[in-house]
């Protein structure tokens, strides 16, 4: 064979693996945002499709009930808004506001319990924070998500705190 021929083969072939490997990268970034919306959906999806079963199986809207589910659609939405900025490449703004920690982990206390978990929160008194409510309420969420589907058994949520810092277990 040439070496025209075989330059030929070249020109022609580089192009076709480029435009292979930069195929497979989109197919695996797309996966990935799957993967990603997936998880992040699915926790709130759970909690609420449980609350809503508590619900109709006792014939009542127990106390926090509505409330629970209003949070639990909140983190859904802005796990999808989230996620489709990131599939964008952009990252989106942190919305930082006072929080009642204590009011928060209630919340989210009680989506669990309105489905018939064993979820309690140990006493936690007054503590504000500075921080984007929607995303920390995501992030409390998912631990108890975590404990609830991980754990076995009842589930104890706490605040542990020292000089400038807390901890939710």
């Amino acid at each position: 064979m040439s070496v025209v021929m075989q330059s030929a083969g070249w020109a022609v072939a580089a192009p076709a693996m480029v435009a292979a490997v930069a195929q497979g990268v989109l197919a695996r970034r797309r996966r990935t945002l799957v993967a990603r919306t997936c998880h992040e959906v699915r926790g709130p999806l759970t909690a609420l499709g449980l609350a809503v079963a508590g619900m109709d199986r006792r014939g009542e809207a127990p106390v926090g009930c509505l409330a629970a589910l209003e949070v639990e659609l909140t983190r859904a939405a802005a796990a999808i808004e989230d996620l489709v900025c990131a599939g964008r490449g952009r990252r989106t703004l942190d919305r930082p506001e006072a929080v009642e920690l204590g009011a928060l982990l209630r919340a989210a206390v009680a989506a669990w319990t309105a489905g018939g978990h064993a979820v309690r929160l140990e006493p936690v008194g007054e503590t504000w924070l500075l921080a984007d409510r929607v995303r920390l309420a995501r992030a409390v969420a998912n631990l108890v998500a975590n404990a609830v589907e991980h754990g076995g058994g009842a589930v104890v949520v706490r605040v542990r705190g020292g000089a400038g810092s807390l901890a939710i277990e």
